[in-house]
């Protein structure tokens, strides 16, 4: 006389959830051998042991109940199983390849936030940078809807492309401007990774060297006097400047009542 297991049993016997169980017996994937008619409990045979362990390695595998389900469909052979662990070997290499980009942005995010509390906020210093290859999108932007436009133009790019993992966004802002008119105006964004398909794009290195910098954490609507903060250090101290500001957002966040902040770093060369 065959042995029968109650799903609770089963589940016991295989490390398998009961609701797992019977999700498997929902989709096909494992019907009860027996059905009691009376009080229509289910029992699996001794027999399909074996299918739950190749389910369980399937699983393992990264196959999912679709694949499993058109697997099961034939009988298993050694060439279906190598043509299957072949495609997996692909689809996981891939994975890898992503967690290690996704671990990779961590470790940049990690180390920027904590370089930047090293000194103090809107203390000004002078910071050695080595050479920074960048990808520049030319744009005139002189006031917040400009800047969200623009910005969104070269997010929506760099998303379709992984570009932001280990990218930085940044920000490049008139010297003169700030001198003559008293405003920030932004003259480029700029990323790390190359944002295709977008407009006006260039590959520009900024070049090594030393770069006054300072750190602040403020919404954007306050950069303003972080900037004129810096301008009067540079004509107090009668500092020799290259080219316009940079302006590197680190880490950006929003509160319970939507106002944005930002953790800056904003830096000019030096000679």
């Amino acid at each position: 006389m065959e042995t029968y297991f109650s799903v609770g049993e089963l589940s016991k016997l295989t490390n398998v959830p009961i609701q797992t169980l019977r999700y498997y017996d929902k989709m096909g994937l494992l019907k009860p051998a027996y059905i009691d008619k009376q009080n229509n409990y289910r029992y699996y045979s001794i027999n399909q042991f074996i299918k739950i362990d190749l389910l369980k390695q399937c699983k393992l595998m990264g196959l999912s109940l679709k694949e499993i389900e058109d697997l099961l469909k034939d009988e298993i052979t050694a060439d279906s199983m190598i043509k299957i662990l072949e495609q997996q070997r692909v689809v996981l290499d891939k994975k890898i390849k992503e967690l290690e980009a996704v671990k990779s942005y961590i470790d940049f995010l990690d180390f920027r936030i904590k370089e930047s509390t090293v000194v103090e906020k809107t203390e000004i210093f002078i910071k050695e940078n080595e050479e920074r290859v960048v990808k520049r999108y030319n744009c005139i932007m002189k006031n917040v809807k400009e800047v969200e436009l623009n910005l969104r133009k070269v997010l929506l790019e760099a998303e379709k492309d992984d570009c932001m993992l280990n990218s930085e966004l940044a920000f490049e802002a008139s010297l003169e401007n700030l001198k003559n008119e008293g405003k920030v105006v932004y003259t480029a964004i700029m990323l790390y990774k190359h944002a295709k398909g977008v407009d006006n794009c260039e590959n520009v290195i900024l070049p090594k060297g030393k770069y006054l910098t300072m750190y602040y954490d403020d919404g954007y609507k306050n950069n303003l006097k972080y900037y004129k903060k810096m301008l009067n250090y540079i004509e107090k101290n009668n500092i020799e400047t290259i080219g316009d500001f940079n302006e590197f957002s680190i880490l950006s966040r929003i509160n319970s009542n939507e106002a944005e902040k930002s953790i800056i770093q904003l830096e000019i060369k030096i000679k």
